[in-house]
C-alpha cells in the first residue's frame, strides 16, 4: 500500500507553476490527444491532509470532454493520478511504502480509482466553462 507524506507533492506543483503549463486532464489516464478532456491550473492546487486538492476545467466543446463532464457530475466517475517517484522520494516502512516525493504527471478521469477516497467537491458550470473540484 502506498501513503503520501505531507510535502509530497510540493515541489512537483511549484514546477507546474514555474512551468506555465496547464495540467492535463485525461479519459482514463489514456495519453493520446484525444483523451485530453481539460486541465488543471496548478496554482489552483494545494496539498490537504487528505492528499490533493485542484480546481480546473473540464472541455465541454468536445464530445468526451461533454460526456465525462456528465458523468462527473452525476456521480458516475472519480479521480486518479498519474505521477513517477524521483530517485529517493520513496521508503519502505514494513508494508507500507511512504511517498516522500511525487511528480505528478496528468489527473484522470476514471470509473475506479485507485484511492476510493478521491472524490468530487464541487462543480459548477459557468459559460463555456465548467469548474471542478476534487480530493484525492
Amino acid at each position: 500500500m502506498n501513503v503520501w507524506c505531507p510535502g509530497a507533492f510540493q515541489a512537483s506543483l511549484e514546477r507546474w507553476v514555474e512551468s506555465g503549463k496547464m495540467i492535463p486532464v485525461l479519459a482514463d489516464h489514456d495519453g493520446k490527444i484525444g483523451s485530453v478532456v481539460g486541465r488543471i491550473d496548478p496554482r489552483m492546487s494545494a496539498e490537504s491532509n487528505g492528499g490533493l486538492i485542484v480546481a480546473g476545467h473540464l472541455d465541454t466543446e468536445s464530445e468526451l470532454g461533454a460526456r465525462v463532464y456528465e458523468l462527473v457530475k452525476g456521480g458516475a466517475r472519480s479521480w486518479s493520478i498519474g505521477y513517477t517517484i524521483p530517485e529517493g522520494g520513496r521508503r519502505k516502512a514494513g508494508r507500507v511504502t511512504e511517498l516522500a516525493q511525487i511528480d505528478l504527471a496528468e489527473i484522470s478521469v476514471v470509473a475506479t480509482p485507485a484511492n476510493e477516497g478521491t472524490r468530487t467537491l464541487s462543480i459548477k458550470s459557468e459559460p463555456s466553462v465548467q469548474i471542478v473540484s476534487f480530493e484525492c
